[in-house]
């Protein structure tokens, strides 16, 4: 019920969900930045968290990723980044349809998730806990979704084109559009132009022009979006600018706006703006050391900001009607002077670089304005669901103990065993056979206690001892039923297990192995009893139990019970005692008189109070790990063998639940200084290897098995035959057993006849003539197979 090491490792770990992540193209870098309590410099070094995750992001046909992580930790802060390369599909909205799992959310989603290899073990993170998260990407090479305008219409980014038209003249517009930019809340922003044959020296290629100082300073434009803050960034910023008479660094950052490389982009500095979150324009790039004052300059209105695009519009010309104007003067006036055309500025390659992020949310405040807050949302990935965890949920629930957000989720139990159920809600009873493979659970352990809960708004709610009105399993070391109530929030619609279903949760803290293994969980179950007393009854009946399957109806049917099924053989119950058991048990009475003194008395008092038990024997002065232990009694038993029910026949073992009911009641009728450990026995498996010829007309497939079973039946009777006594001290000679084969009428010889034990590891230890059990507390029992192999001819 509580798992096992052959188990495949379950994928556990956080989740961002954010409009933030929302990345259509271009190298993209998602930093993650949480506030962290409880790390420790020793365990959770920046390699050992690094290699800990990898992270996976919506993408458009499924998840992308594996991605490695990169992590940085100061002081409290653990920032986690990767990496979406330029190459990689989109980073896209999440759909239930397309990624499966169950995300309340339709904003991107990136998981991180703990590795199963990992060095760093779930173990050394259960104790890291969360205050605040923040996300920030870098998008860099934005360019086949930009959407691009000017005054004249729309432009085509993949082909050259005049961004402020074929005649630009001061106020001529060029947009920019990209809504996945300027729907965030921008840091930086850097726009790339490349310029298409622009002319080597803009000053000297405007020689001759009576306004050629015009050129000297450049070409200016005002620059106006408005990003997800709803504050509005404007500035004047030049363009495009000839430096080539002596230059002044105003900034070491990299423009803004950045040339490609060749010739033309090397002779030219071309100049935008990178604004800050403020909204306040930094200038980078390179300027003259003269340039004409602002003042000179034509006073052109600010552009309006357009919802989802970044406006340029032209503070300078590039002196297409000075062309016009004087290209007549000197074509009237002869003087042979020739003007170079104006240059129409063309852009050959555009591309947008930007970085945004998301406020720091606060996932430990209990506000509900942290929680509405739709900028981030943290989720914790299951074993077999994902929930969005903030502090104001768990602190509006009474029965979530732990308030407290962790950076994993929390499974602070050894072992857990989910139960879902259809067809029942709020307040119904619910009915469960625990049908548990008898003499599963290790005796070795203490019994464990059981804590039962239901999944309520996606939390552990624990049962109540009203709501938990029967449980008959004792904790799973027994077959019985569990009855509950399910309480008024229990709820069908969760996400962090399949919804449509109620959830039911048994839990046992640590030592699972305390509790038997499951064969069934039914439904609908209740007990039915027996009347012994009732003088129509057989008075024999409980001599044997109950097969399964012999009770199908009820005797007075009931329109509401469709179906009965008695799906096991019935347990519990005495025969009636006759004239000779009750002089039997008044004489032993008389003997041990209700206490434990001799061994007899043990044996004796054991099997009366516990008639599932088949045989019990008692060793005194034992403690299971020495013979010779003054002050203890060791209490060997075996259940009753005609348990149609136990887990494996030829090993039958007493349950847990037993053997503790068992101690407790021999410590109440024995000393008070006397040490008491009631167990199963040891069993030793015996498995003999030979070579064997058939009679003619016998087919060695079929009757290898029926020898092997035969082998079995012999070596191993009392598990068919319940009047066949089982013995401690067994003893097996090779020579008997040989025999036996022998004799079989479609045996025709044997060679090779070994007999020997097989260990834990499964290997039969050397060939002997005689077994016999080593420890009293030994039973040799047939192994499960034998090695039988057909003697061919030569």
């Amino acid at each position: 019920a509580f798992g096992g090491t052959d188990l495949p490792p379950a994928h556990i770990g956080l989740a961002i969900a954010s409009p933030l992540l929302k990345m259509q193209e271009g190298t993209r870098q998602i930093r993650l930045t949480l506030a962290v309590a409880n790390l420790d410099p020793a365990t959770h070094t920046e390699p050992n968290m690094a290699a800990a995750f990898e992270a996976y992001v919506t993408g458009p046909k499924g998840w992308l990723g594996p991605y490695s992580l990169g992590c940085d930790i100061i002081g409290s802060q653990l920032q986690l980044s990767t990496s979406v390369a330029a190459t990689d599909p989109a980073v896209v909205g999440y759909s239930a349809a397309i990624h499966g799992l169950a995300f309340a959310t339709q904003d991107p989603v990136i998981q991180i998730l703990l590795r199963p290899d990992a060095a760093l073990k779930y173990a050394a993170l259960t104790n890291l806990t969360l205050s605040t998260a923040q996300l920030h990407v870098d998008i860099e090479g934005l360019q086949t979704s930009l959407a691009l305008e000017n005054d004249n219409g729309s432009l085509n980014p993949k082909k050259a084109f005049q961004p402020f038209g074929p005649q630009p003249v001061p106020g001529s517009r060029f947009m920019i559009g990209s809504e996945e930019a300027l729907s965030k809340r921008l840091t930086d922003l850097k726009v790339h132009f490349s310029w298409l044959a622009a002319p080597s020296n803009l000053s000297s290629w405007y020689t001759s022009y009576k306004n050629q100082s015009r050129m000297s300073n450049g070409v200016s434009a005002r620059l106006v979006y408005q990003d997800r803050s709803g504050q509005i960034s404007a500035a004047s910023q030049d363009i495009m600018l000839r430096d080539g008479n002596g230059v002044t660094t105003l900034s070491p950052n990299p423009p803004a706006i950045l040339p490609e490389s060749g010739s033309q982009a090397e002779d030219y500095r071309l100049f935008a703006l990178m604004f800050s979150g403020s909204g306040i324009a930094r200038l980078l790039g390179k300027r003259r050391k003269k340039s004409r004052p602002q003042h000179d300059r034509e006073k052109v209105p600010a552009p309006s900001p357009r919802n989802g695009y970044i406006t340029l519009a032209l503070e300078d010309d590039f002196l297409h009607a000075d062309y016009r104007k004087e290209s007549v003067y000197h074509a009237i006036k002869q003087d042979n002077i020739s003007l170079n055309e104006p240059y129409t500025p063309t852009i050959q390659g555009i591309s947008l670089d930007y970085s945004a992020e998301s406020e720091a949310i606060d996932l430990s405040a209990n506000l509900q304005s942290s929680f509405t807050n739709l900028d981030l949302q943290f989720f914790h990935v299951g074993c077999f669901g994902q929930a969005r965890e903030h502090a104001y949920l768990r602190q509006q629930l009474d029965y979530v103990a732990d308030k407290q957000i962790r950076l994993l989720p929390a499974y602070p139990n050894e072992g857990e065993f989910l139960i879902g159920l259809s067809g029942v809600a709020a307040g119904d009873g619910v009915n469960l056979l625990m049908q548990v493979a008898e003499g599963s659970a290790d005796p070795e352990m203490e019994a464990q206690k059981l804590s039962w809960s239901v999944l309520c708004d996606n939390y552990w709610r624990p049962f109540s001892p009203q709501e938990l009105t029967q449980d008959s399993s004792n904790d799973l070391r027994a077959s019985g039923i569990v009855a509950l109530t399910l309480p008024h929030e229990t709820d069908l619609d969760h996400t962090w297990m399949p919804t449509g279903q109620v959830w039911l949760r048994a839990a046992i803290k640590e030592q699972s192995g305390a509790a038997c293994q499951l064969i069934e969980v039914a439904a609908n179950a209740v007990e039915v009893v027996y009347v012994a007393h009732d003088p129509t009854n057989d008075p024999l009946h409980l001599a044997a139990p109950l097969a399964a399957g012999t009770i199908a109806k009820l005797k007075d049917p009931q329109a509401s019970v469709k179906k009965i099924l008695q799906p096991y053989a019935s347990f519990g119950g005495r025969q009636q005692e006759s004239s000779e058991m009750l002089t039997r048990r008044s004489a032993e009475r008389l003997r041990h008189r209700n206490r434990c003194i001799t061994p007899w008395d043990y044996e004796r008092m054991l099997l009366e109070a516990f008639p599932e038990v088949h045989k019990v024997k008692c060793i005194p002065h034992a403690d299971g790990t020495s013979w010779l232990a003054p002050g203890n009694v060791l209490l060997i038993v075996i259940p009753d063998l005609r348990n149609q029910n136990a887990v494996d026949p030829l090993q039958p073992r007493v349950d847990l639940d037993t053997l503790t009911r068992m101690t407790e009641y021999a410590q109440a009728h024995c000393g008070m200084q006397v040490k008491l450990k009631v167990k199963n026995p040891r069993y030793q498996r015996v498995r003999v290897s030979f070579n064997v010829r058939f009679m003619p007309g016998y087919p060695y497939n079929f009757y290898r098995n029926e020898l092997e079973q035969a082998l079995i039946r012999a070596l191993s009777p009392w598990a068919f035959d319940a009047t066949r006594p089982i013995d401690f001290n067994g003893r097996i000679y090779r020579s008997v057993v040989l025999d036996f084969v022998e004799e079989l009428p479609y045996v025709d010889f044997v060679t090779d006849f070994r007999l020997g034990i097989v260990d834990d590891d499964n290997n039969t230890l050397k060939d002997v003539s005689e077994l016999v059990a080593t420890a009293p507390d030994i039973i040799l029992v047939s192994d499960n197979s034998h090695a039988i192999a057909e003697l061919l001819d030569t």
